[in-house]
């Protein structure tokens, strides 16, 4: 994929789709992590760094505030968007991720589900 050059990683379904059949990967938008920084491990990722197991790259789009939460449009290189829930805190560098910020997202093997297409 043009959004993951190192691929994408979930857990196999059931019935696993044989090599070149369409699938997509779907995952939840609270499951993902946005960070103005790669996660650590994500030109190596392993059991020790779960977070780097998937990883793309883009700029917020939109933001919509809802209370607790933030909900993200990252447009990703390719010209696709990811929504990404956040709660509203600040983060590791001390601020907000704003719009036009280039970001990275991330998420567990475990968060995402693999689906025919």
């Amino acid at each position: 994929l043009p959004e993951a050059p190192a691929g994408l990683a979930a857990p196999a379904p059931a019935e696993r789709p044989a090599r070149g059949d369409a699938v997509l990967l779907a995952v939840r938008p609270e499951k993902i992590e946005i960070a103005p920084e790669p996660p650590p491990g994500a030109d190596t990722p392993s059991a020790d760094t779960p977070g780097a197991d998937n990883v793309m790259a883009g700029v917020v789009a939109e933001i919509a505030y809802l209370g607790s939460t933030s909900t993200y449009r990252v447009r990703l290189d390719s010209g696709k968007t990811v929504a990404a829930v956040r709660t509203n805190r600040l983060d590791r560098a001390g601020g907000a991720i704003g719009r036009g910020a280039r970001v990275h997202l991330s998420w567990p093997r475990g968060a995402g589900f693999l689906l025919r297409g």
